[in-house]
C-alpha cells in the first residue's frame, strides 16, 4: 500500500510522488465514505465542471479550470458550497494549484477556505510547498473539526538514492483562531524518514519506513519527540495489501494535536472494479 490517511484531517499521504502522466494524462484519486446519522435519510448532490487550459514556459502538458457546487439537505446542516479550482503546468517539471471556496449554512454567515500549492519534480528529488485557511463555519458537516478555523503552511521533500532507499523531509505549522474548536492554538511539526523495499520471496513484495518526529505546540510550551514507523506487504501481482503504521513518543508532554498513533490499513481487490 503506498499511502495512509490521516484520520485526523482526512488527507490521504502519498508514500511516494505521483507520476505525472498516465492514462489520458491525468490521474484520478476516487475516495468512498460512509457515514450514519440520526436523523432521516437526505440528499446531498452537487456537480462539477471543467475545462482543459494551455501550461506555462513550454509546459507539454495541459491544465485545468474548474468550478463545483455541492448542495446539503441533511436537517441541521442544510447549506450550499461553490469552488473554483485551476491546475496550471510550469515548464516540465513543475505545476501550481490553487482552490477557493465559500459555504453558508441554514441560520449561519457565509465563510470561506482556500489552499495553493507548488510541485516540483526531477529524476529522482521531489518538493512541495503548500499553505491552506478554512474559516471556522466553513463546510457543509463533512469537514473534519480539525481542519476548521486552521491556517496552515508546510514544504516537504524526498530524494531516492541508488541504492532503492528513500529519504523524506517535512515540516508544518498551523494557527488556530481565537474561539475556533480544535487541538491547539499553535502547533509546529518537523519530521524525516527514511523509507526502503521489502523482498519477501518470489511472490510477496512491500516498503519500510522509519523516521523521528519533533512536534510543539503554543510556542514551545509543549513539545514532544516520536519515533515513527511502517511496514507494507503484499504480492507482487495479486488482490491484497497490507500496512502497519505507528507513532510513539519518546519524551516530552503529550499534545492533543499529535497523539500517539497504531494504524492498520487494508485492502483487498473483489474484482475489477470493486476494492474493499
Amino acid at each position: 500500500m503506498n499511502y495512509r490517511i490521516d484520520y485526523n484531517t482526512g488527507e490521504v499521504l502519498l508514500s511516494s510522488p505521483m507520476p505525472a502522466t498516465a492514462l489520458g494524462q491525468r490521474w484520478v484519486l476516487v475516495a468512498e465514505y460512509e457515514t450514519s446519522a440520526t436523523s432521516k435519510a437526505e440528499t446531498v448532490a452537487g456537480v462539477r465542471v471543467s475545462a482543459p487550459i494551455a501550461g506555462l514556459a513550454g509546459a507539454k502538458t495541459k491544465g485545468e479550470v474548474g468550478a463545483k457546487i455541492v448542495r446539503d439537505n441533511t436537517p441541521g446542516t442544510q447549506g450550499t458550497m461553490a469552488s473554483l479550482d485551476i491546475q496550471v503546468p510550469v515548464g516540465a517539471n513543475t505545476d501550481i494549484k490553487a482552490e477557493i471556496a465559500a459555504s453558508r449554512r441554514s441560520g449561519d454567515s457565509a465563510a470561506q477556505a482556500w489552499q495553493a500549492e507548488v510541485n516540483h519534480r526531477l529524476a529522482d528529488t521531489s518538493a512541495r510547498a503548500y499553505v491552506k485557511q478554512t474559516d471556522g463555519n466553513f463546510g457543509l458537516g463533512t469537514l473534519s473539526g480539525s481542519e476548521t478555523g486552521l491556517r496552515t503552511a508546510g514544504a516537504q521533500a524526498e530524494h531516492k538514492l541508488n541504492s532503492g532507499l528513500s529519504v523524506s523531509v517535512q515540516a508544518e505549522t498551523s494557527h488556530r483562531a481565537a474561539g475556533a474548536a480544535g487541538p491547539g492554538a499553535k502547533t509546529q511539526q518537523l519530521s524525516t524518514a527514511v523509507q526502503g523495499p521489502i523482498a519477501a520471496g518470489d511472490n510477496l513484495a512491500g516498503t519500510w519506513s522509519l523516521g523521528v518526529k519533533k512536534a510543539w505546540e503554543n510556542n514551545s510550551d509543549n513539545q514532544a519527540e516520536f519515533v515513527t514507523a511502517g511496514i507494507g506487504l503484499g504480492p507482487k501481482q495479486g488482490d491484497w495489501s497490507a500496512r502497519l503504521e505507528t507513532e510513539q513518543a519518546l519524551g516530552g508532554k503529550g499534545l492533543s494535536s499529535a497523539p500517539e498513533k497504531w494504524q492498520l490499513n487494508g485492502a483487498y481487490k473483489l474484482n475489477g472494479v470493486t476494492d474493499l
